[in-house]
């Protein structure tokens, strides 16, 4: 009777960590506790446990998904830390003025695609002048001409 009222205890403090974890939103930090509670009180119903072994069972399913939690989080924000990454990266990168006019932006050819684009001075550029990418604004690059 003794261990079920421990392991009751023990799911029921991760479930209070959890609920506070998605309403205060600490970061993870109660979210690693809670799922360590819980985790301690499920091996703690399949085999009888000690509190001292509970408590290492506790700290063991704790590290563990910060471990894990933290290897995702890392690859997480690589992958998605500034959608526009690729757009910031143009900056300095030339190209040749394809179309003069099209939806009152210019068509810029760098590599093999197809940008829209305007000068920075609002000036209509002629096909085939070499510009430079100075700055992004949305989706439409904002280019100088290159003497």
């Amino acid at each position: 009777m003794n261990e079920l009222n421990i392991n009751w205890i023990l799911a029921s403090l991760g479930i209070i960590f959890l609920s506070l974890e998605v309403f205060l939103g600490a970061k993870l930090f109660l979210f690693f506790i809670g799922i360590g509670f819980l985790f301690s009180a499920s091996v703690g119903l399949f085999f009888n446990l000690t509190p001292a072994a509970l408590a290492i069972v506790f700290l063991a399913g704790s590290v563990t998904m910060l471990i894990y939690w933290s290897y995702f989080i890392k690859n997480e924000k690589k992958a998605y830390s500034d959608i526009n990454a690729p757009l910031k990266s143009m900056k300095g990168l030339r190209g040749i003025v394809s179309k003069n006019e099209v939806m009152g932006h210019l068509k810029i050819k760098i590599g093999h695609t197809l940008w829209s684009a305007r000068d920075q001075n609002g000036l209509s550029l002629k096909e085939g002048t070499v510009v430079e990418v100075i700055d992004i604004d949305d989706m439409i690059l904002i280019v100088k001409e290159v003497y």
